[in-house]
Formats: structure tokens, sequence, C-alpha cells
């Protein structure tokens, strides 16, 4: 289709080609987008007080007379001991329902 005197007379070659220039050279430019994924720990702790260390006590017993008393103290402690651990669990199931 040939080009009709008006067309030819306001197309000017030079702008467009400046500006599909540009454009090539400004596409360059742009850096590819990267995704930067950071993982946090955080940790949970009970509330002080809540879990302490259990209490042994010294084991004293020399003869098989006195392993009685010693095993009265172990059992005494054991059991102090596992209401740490039931009030423990206790105030985790609380806390995560």
């Amino acid at each position: 289709m040939p080009i009709s005197k008006y067309s030819r007379k306001h197309y000017q070659p030079i702008p467009v080609l400046i500006l599909v220039t540009l454009s090539l050279l400004l596409s360059g430019c742009t850096s590819p987008t990267r995704v930067i994924t950071k993982t946090e720990t955080l940790y949970v702790l009970p509330p002080i007080g809540l879990v302490v260390p259990c209490y042994k006590p010294t084991l004293i017993a020399t003869t098989p007379a006195e392993l009685p008393v010693d095993t009265l103290k172990l059992k005494s402690a054991l059991r102090e001991c596992a209401q740490y651990v039931d009030d423990y669990l206790r105030w985790r199931k609380l806390k995560d329902e």
C-alpha cells in the first residue's frame, strides 16, 4: 500500500527511531526481582518458677535397716517432681487451646 503525501509529510522517522532505541536501552536497566526469605526462630519459654529443678535427696543409708528411710525420701521427691511436670503440662494445655 503506497504511503500518501499527507502521511509522508507527518511521518518523522528520527523521533520514532530514538524512542524505540531508548525503550530498548531502558529495559536493560531494570534488575530482576529477587525474593528474599528470612526465617526467624522464636523460642517461647514457660514462665520462670513454673518449671523448677527437682529435689534430689542425699542417700545416707549404710545398712539395710536404714534403706526404708531413704526409699521414703526418694518417693516423696519423685512425687513432688512429678507434680511440677503435671502443673507444667496442664499450663501448656491451657495455652494451646
